[in-house]
C-alpha cells in the first residue's frame, strides 16, 4: 500500500498516540489495586543447586557434575513426563541423554551407549555413543506431544533427523 509523505507521518503520530495511551491505562490499572495487592504477589527466583547437583560440563571444571557429547550446547528439550532431558551438542555432533529426577530437578547423564547419539565417527570407541545419520551440528530440537519422537534440525548436515524414543528407558534409536 502506498501512502503520501503526509499520510505516513501520521499514522507514525497515530502509532505514537496509542503506545502512550496503552501506557497510561496500564498506569491506571496499577494505580488502582488495593493497597498490599502487589505485594502479596510471590517474587520469583532461580537458584542454582551447589556442586554437582547444579550443572554438567563437559570437563566437569566449576564444581560441575561430569558430561559426555555437551560441548557447545545449542538446544535442550525435556521429554513430556519430565523424566529426560535432550541435549543437542553443536560441538561434538551429537545429542547428550539425561535422566531428571523431577521432584528436584537433578540430572544425571545415562550410562554407557544409552547416554548419547552420535554422528557417524571416523573412529568410533566402542561404548561411546549410539551412532546417527545426518547429525552434523544439532542445533534445535523438538519433540512429538506424546513423547515417542525427537526431531533434530543439524546445521552441519542440512538435515532433519527423526529419532524413536523409548518412553521408558529415554533412549533414541
Amino acid at each position: 500500500m502506498r501512502f503520501a509523505r503526509h499520510t505516513r507521518g501520521s499514522l507514525a503520530t497515530l502509532t505514537l498516540a496509542l503506545l502512550v495511551l496503552g501506557g497510561l491505562i496500564s498506569l491506571a490499572a496499577v494505580a488502582a489495586e488495593p493497597p498490599g495487592a502487589s505485594q502479596a504477589r510471590p517474587a520469583g527466583r532461580l537458584v542454582q543447586p551447589r556442586g554437582h547437583d547444579g550443572c554438567v560440563h563437559r570437563k566437569a571444571i566449576n564444581r560441575c557434575a561430569p558430561g559426555r557429547f555437551v560441548t557447545s550446547p545449542e538446544d535442550v528439550v525435556v521429554s513430556p513426563d519430565g523424566r529426560f532431558v535432550y541435549v543437542a551438542s553443536f560441538g561434538n555432533h551429537a545429542i547428550a541423554i539425561f535422566e531428571r529426577n523431577r521432584r528436584t530437578g537433578h540430572l544425571r547423564q545415562l550410562p554407557g551407549r544409552r547416554g548419547c547419539v552420535h554422528h557417524q565417527p571416523a573412529n568410533p570407541r566402542p561404548g561411546a555413543c549410539v551412532r546417527a545419520r545426518a547429525l552434523g551440528g544439532p542445533a534445535a530440537l523438538a519433540m512429538s506431544p506424546a513423547g515417542a519422537n525427537l526431531y533434530v534440525v543439524s546445521a552441519g548436515s542440512d538435515a532433519l533427523s527423526v529419532f524413536a524414543r523409548s518412553r521408558r528407558t529415554g533412549a533414541l534409536r
